[in-house]
C-alpha cells in the first residue's frame, strides 16, 4: 500500500524519445493488442505519435519500458526477410515429417519461416510457426506457389536461408522421380519372399522404390511402381525393373499331358535327362531354375499334366522334346538275344563300361540276367532300327569271343598259373579271358616246404664265411605224373588271342622243363636281402642266369625256405648264385646281418612272397 502510495505520486513523470516510424504499426499491434500488452506489463501510459514514443507514470517503470521498446525498434530495425524459390514438389522434403525439418531451422536461428498456403496440409507443426504473432505487422502478402519465406534478424536470416538452400539442393539432386510400368500379375514375384526381391534392387541401386500396395483384379492390368533417388540410382534401379519385367512379359506357360508311366524317362536319373533337354533348349541348369522352369505333377491325384513356364521359344523345344521322346518311348519294341552266361560278363565289362557303350552307340536299354539267376536271354529296347543294329553288334561280339582253345598240360597248370596272377595278366595286358569250359583244373600238388626246424644250423653270426658255408638245402623232384590235358579257352580280338597263345606256349615250354625244386634255408634270414637286392635286381638277375622261378619269404618270422624252381642244372646253379650273393653282401655291409638295412624296404610280388 505504501509503494501504491508513492507510485500514485509519480504517475505524473512523463518520459518521451525517439522511436523509427516506420516500425510503429508493429510496436503498437492489431488493433492495438501489443500497445496494450506493454502497457499491462510495465504499469504505464503509452503514446505512439510523429517518431515519438510518451510514456507516463512511475519514473522507474517508465524508463523499464522505454528499454524494452527501443530494444524492440532495434530488433525490427534488424529483421531481414529472404525468398526462396523451390518447385512445390519439394515443399515436403523440405518440410519434413511433422515439419521436423522447419522447426529445427525456427529454433535454430529464432526465425519464421513461411511456406505457400497450399503446403500448409502437409506440414504438420509448421502451422504452430505461421501462427506466431504478427501483432502490428503489415499483412503479409500473398505468397505464390514455389515461393519459401524466411523471416528474423540478419543473421538468423542468413543462416536458415543457407541451410535451407543446402536441403533444397539436396531435394533436387536426390528427388529425380521415374515411373515403371509392369503387370499387376507381376509384383508379387517382384517384391519376392519377405521383399528379399525388392530389397535386392533396392541394395544394387541405392534408389527409393514405392510399390502399390493395391492389388489389381486383372493380373495383366498395367500398374505403376515409382522410382525416387540421384540420377545414377533412378537409371540403375529403372534397368533392373525393367529386365525383370521384359522376362516376366515375354514368360508364357503351357501344359502338356504325358502318361505317367513316362514320366520318369523324361527326368532320368537324378534328372539327367530333364536337365539336358532344358540346356539344350537355352535354358539354364540350375536346380532351382529347372524347378521353376518344368513342373511335373507330385501325386496321383495331380493329374498327368506337365508344365512348363518360360520364354515362348524356350518352352516350345522343351514341349517339343518331351513329345520326341514320348513318341519314341510309345514305338520302341524289345527283342530278346540268346547270351550263354559265360559271355554275360563280356556284354558287362568292367564296371558296367562296355554295357552302357552299346546302349550309348545304339540308343536302346539293355537288360542282363543277374548273375546266378542261369537265364541266358538279355533283352534290348529301344526303337525298331536301334535294337536291330544292337541285336547284330552284340551277337557278333558274343561270335567273336567264342575263343580258341589251346591244350595245357595237366600236370603243368598250376605251375603256370601261378593261382590266378597268369591269368589276370592276360586279361589286363591283351584283354584276353581264359575259362576251362566244362572241365575241371586238376588239383594242386602238395609239396612241402622245409623250415628252418628241419636241420639244425649255427647260431646267427657276422662272420659272412660261415653263413655262406652253413646252409640247409634240399632238392625234391617236383615232376607231376599227371597225364592228360585240359583246354584254356582263350577270347577276346583276334590279335590279342594270338599274342595270349604265344605266351602261353612259351610258359608251357619252360614249365616242362622245371622238373626240380630247391629248398634253401639260411642261418640268419637278415640276409635274405641280399638276394633281393636294390628294388629286386639281385633276384631278377639269378632268374636270368639260372632259368629258374625263385621265390623268397617276405616274413623272416615263419623260417620259411627260399624255393627254387627249375631243371635240376638250374636249381644247383641258382643256389651257388644266391649263396655268392649273400657273401658279397654281408661282406660289403660289415656283417652277415647287415645291420644297417631295412628288410621292409625291398619289392615284392602281389602273391605275399619275394620272388
Amino acid at each position: 500500500m505504501a509503494q501504491a502510495t508513492e507510485d500514485e505520486k509519480e504517475r505524473g513523470f512523463t518520459l518521451s524519445f525517439d522511436y523509427p516510424q516506420k516500425h510503429a504499426n508493429q510496436l503498437i499491434g492489431k488493433q492495438g493488442s501489443n500497445i496494450k500488452e506493454l502497457r499491462e506489463k510495465f504499469d504505464v501510459e503509452i503514446q505512439v505519435e510523429d517518431g515519438t514514443v510518451t510514456l507516463k507514470g512511475p519514473k522507474a517503470k517508465a524508463e523499464a519500458a522505454k528499454t524494452h521498446i527501443s530494444a524492440l525498434g532495434r530488433q525490427w530495425a534488424d529483421e531481414t526477410t529472404h525468398i526462396i524459390k523451390a518447385d512445390p514438389s519439394l515443399h515436403g522434403e523440405l518440410i519434413g515429417k511433422d515439419g521436423s525439418q522447419i522447426n529445427r531451422l525456427q529454433d535454430r536461428y529464432k526465425v519464421q519461416i513461411h511456406f505457400p498456403q497450399s503446403a500448409k496440409a502437409s506440414r504438420g507443426d509448421q502451422s504452430n510457426a505461421d501462427a506466431a504473432s504478427d501483432a502490428g505487422r503489415k499483412p503479409r502478402r500473398e505468397q505464390a506457389s514455389d515461393e519459401v519465406s524466411i523471416k528474423g534478424s540478419k543473421k538468423g536470416a542468413d543462416g536458415a536461408r543457407d541451410e535451407l538452400l543446402d536441403l533444397l539442393q539436396y531435394a533436387r539432386d536426390n528427388s529425380n522421380v521415374v515411373v515403371v510400368a509392369v503387370q499387376a500379375g507381376q509384383i508379387p514375384s517382384l517384391i519376392g519372399s519377405r521383399g528379399s526381391g525388392l530389397e535386392e534392387i533396392r541394395e544394387a541401386s541405392k534408389a527409393r522404390i514405392d510399390v502399390p500396395k493395391e492389388r489389381a483384379a486383372d493380373p495383366t492390368t498395367r500398374v505403376d511402381i515409382t522410382i525416387k533417388g540421384t540420377k545414377a540410382q533412378v537409371a540403375a534401379a529403372k534397368k533392373l525393373i525393367e529386365e525383370k519385367r521384359n522376362v516376366f512379359d515375354s514368360t508364357v506357360t503351357k501344359t502338356l499331358a504325358v502318361d505317367k508311366k513316362h514320366h520318369r524317362s523324361l527326368i532320368g536319373k537324378e534328372g539327367s535327362v530333364l536337365r539336358d533337354i532344358v540346356v539344350k533348349a537355352g535354358g539354364s541348369d540350375d536346380k532351382r531354375e529347372l524347378a521353376k522352369t518344368v513342373q511335373f505333377p507330385k501325386a496321383e491325384a495331380d493329374g498327368n499334366l506337365i508344365k512348363v513356364e518360360g520364354k515362348e521359344d524356350l518352352v516350345d523345344k522343351i514341349i517339343a522334346s518331351f513329345e520326341k521322346i514320348v513318341g519314341e518311348l510309345a514305338s520302341q519294341t524289345s527283342e530278346v538275344v540268346d547270351v550263354p552266361t559265360s559271355k554275360h560278363r563280356t556284354l558287362i565289362g568292367r564296371g558296367g563300361e562296355a554295357k552302357r557303350d552299346i546302349e550309348k552307340k545304339f540308343n536302346v536299354s539293355i537288360d542282363i540276367p543277374r548273375q546266378g539267376s542261369e537265364q541266358t536271354g538279355v533283352k534290348i529296347a529301344g526303337q525298331p532300327g536301334d535294337v536291330e543294329k544292337a541285336k547284330a553288334h552284340i551277337e557278333d561280339l558274343v561270335k567273336e569271343q567264342e575263343g580258341e582253345t589251346i591244350q595245357v598240360p595237366r600236370k603243368v597248370h598250376h605251375s603256370i598259373s601261378e593261382n590266378g596272377q597268369f591269368f589276370r595278366r592276360l586279361r589286363n595286358d591283351l584283354g584276353v579271358t581264359v575259362d576251362h569250359g566244362n572241365d575241371k583244373p586238376p588239383p594242386k600238388p602238395t609239396t612241402a616246404n622245409p623250415t628252418r626246424g628241419t636241420d639244425a644250423l649255427p647260431l646267427i653270426t657276422d662272420d659272412a664265411d660261415a653263413v655262406s658255408d652253413a646252409y640247409s638245402w634240399n632238392v625234391v623232384d617236383s615232376s607231376s605224373d599227371i597225364d592228360g590235358e585240359i583246354p584254356w579257352i582263350l577270347r577276346g580280338s583276334s590279335e590279342s588271342v594270338s599274342k595270349a597263345k604265344s605266351t602261353i606256349e612259351k610258359a608251357i615250354e619252360q614249365a616242362q622243363k622245371s622238373t626240380s625244386t630247391g629248398y634253401l634255408i639260411l642261418p640268419d634270414p637278415r640276409t635274405y636281402r641280399h638276394v633281393i637286392g636294390q628294388g629286386g635286381s639281385k633276384v631278377n638277375s639269378i632268374r636270368r642266369a639260372s632259368g629258374c622261378k625263385i621265390t623268397v619269404p617276405k616274413n623272416q618270422a615263419e623260417n620259411e625256405a627260399i624255393e627254387i624252381v627249375g631243371s635240376a642244372e638250374g636249381v644247383e646253379k641258382a643256389k651257388e648264385l644266391i649263396l655268392q650273393a649273400v657273401k658279397d653282401g654281408a661282406s660289403n655291409n660289415g656283417g652277415a646281418g647287415g645291420r644297417g638295412g631295412k628288410w621292409e624296404n625291398e619289392s615284392r610280388s602281389g602273391n605275399g612272397n619275394w620272388d
